[in-house]
């Protein structure tokens, strides 16, 4: 069992340490009488000390946002995978996001017809939280690296983006800036982006101040590699212009690694974490209300080997999702149904990540304990929200793990 070792030196020990799976005293063995008498007054002392300084203990403050992410291709997926907008839970959001739309000609368009009706039917969740913002995203492609280059595409695109949001009566653009092939290489090249951001941010400020409605959001999704935020896009620009940003603290490892690792570890000793990631955004000028840090609903699959005395390592790639059918890759709604009870399960005691394993297999993931404390790292550290990635990767329906419908979607909103 992963945590800490115990001793009997302290008689507060055994309720109040805190390990991958809190023990508590009636657990344990018995103990002598005037052991147990010392730790009914410790137990006392604290009590009374938490009673005398309740009010002194400043309240952490509950998150900003809470972004639920949806993609398209995952409400067009056949069976429990799929799902309609009002299956959506919008108690449970401050905005949703709807990935992605397209560039033609340098204006924003919808990949299918059929898209405006799901958007038109996102819209109507409104009527059960007037305050929820549904927001449109477009992926950073060769479409986009292309209008950057040309100050009238640019222009035109930017029109284009107010005229179709106010025409569809969303609340703002997102920008899908995690496509590692079209990253900008040179300095003149970060500045065509930054650029884009502006043009969009005052383009929306003035339509608001001249039709008096509310502004249209502007919002962007990067990578959790800091090498990849540092090399593609000026820092400076996203603190400027965006309203906030989604930073996706996740993928930091896979079946690309020679060692298995943790999705979405909040700490690492290898320093591939949701930690190091906030803190160089924080570092490169983006202030921690800003920031929204990734939930993800999915986990990754490895086949390792564990030789005796030596370190475990990848030596094949790990299964695939009957649904989503990728290598190495499972859904929430997946993973509950491999995860089973002759296997070993814990949670890690620095990544804070659940691991599971049978037979060779691992699969790292988050279940609801581990999102929980997620959340409460980012609300004690001031990081304005959450992004739930994604939302149409939970267990919708409740039909396959048995917990309930969104329940991980549920864990990050109420803990927030």
């Amino acid at each position: 069992m992963i945590g800490e070792s115990r001793t009997d030196d302290d008689p507060c020990e055994d309720s109040f340490r805190i390990t991958d799976q809190t023990v508590s005293a009636r657990h344990l063995p018995s103990k002598p009488a005037h052991f147990k008498m010392k730790r009914i007054i410790c137990l006392l002392v604290i009590y009374v000390g938490l009673i005398n300084g309740r009010e002194k203990a400043p309240a952490v403050p509950p998150c900003d946002r809470v972004v639920c992410y949806v993609t398209l291709n995952g409400m067009r997926r056949p069976g429990v995978g799929g799902f309609r907008p009002d299956k959506i839970p919008p108690k449970f959001c401050t905005h949703i996001i709807i990935g992605h739309m397209t560039i033609v000609k340098s204006e924003l368009k919808a990949n299918m017809k059929a898209d405006h009706d799901i958007f038109k039917e996102m819209l109507r969740l409104k009527v059960l939280e007037p305050l929820l913002d549904v927001i449109v995203s477009v992926e950073a492609n060769k479409q986009i690296s292309e209008l950057v280059e040309d100050d009238e595409r640019r222009l035109k695109f930017v029109a284009s983006v107010v005229k179709y949001l106010r025409e569809m009566e969303l609340d703002g653009l997102n920008l899908a800036l995690v496509n590692p092939n079209i990253i900008p290489e040179e300095p003149e090249e970060k500045l065509k982006y930054s650029y884009l951001m502006r043009d969009l941010q005052e383009s929306f400020q003035e339509e608001a101040e001249r039709t008096g409605r509310d502004k249209l959001l502007l919002v962007a999704d990067v990578s959790g590699n800091d090498m990849k935020s540092d090399q593609g896009y000026e820092v400076f620009a996203f603190s400027r212009y965006l309203d906030f940003i989604n930073i996706l603290t996740l993928n930091y490892h896979g079946n690309w690694d020679k060692y298995p690792g943790h999705n979405s570890p909040i700490f690492a000793d290898d320093g591939y974490s949701i930690d190091e990631t906030l803190r160089y955004w924080v570092q490169r000028g983006m202030t921690r209300s800003q920031i929204n840090a990734a939930i993800p609903t999915y986990g990754r699959s490895y086949h390792v080997t564990e030789p005796e005395n030596s370190q475990p390592y990848i030596s094949g790639t790990g299964i695939g999702g009957p649904v989503t059918k990728s290598v190495g890759f499972l859904s929430f709604f997946e993973l509950c149904k491999v995860v089973k009870d002759e296997g070993e399960f814990f949670i890690s005691t620095i990544e804070k990540s659940a691991i599971y394993k049978y037979e060779g297999l691992w699969i790292t993931y988050d279940n609801v304990a581990t999102i929980r404390y997620k959340v409460q790292f980012y609300r004690e550290r001031g990081y304005g929200g959450i992004v739930i990635y994604t939302l149409d990767f939970d267990d919708i329906y409740g039909t396959e793990c048995h917990v309930g419908e969104f329940p991980l979607t549920k864990a990050a909103a109420e803990a927030c």
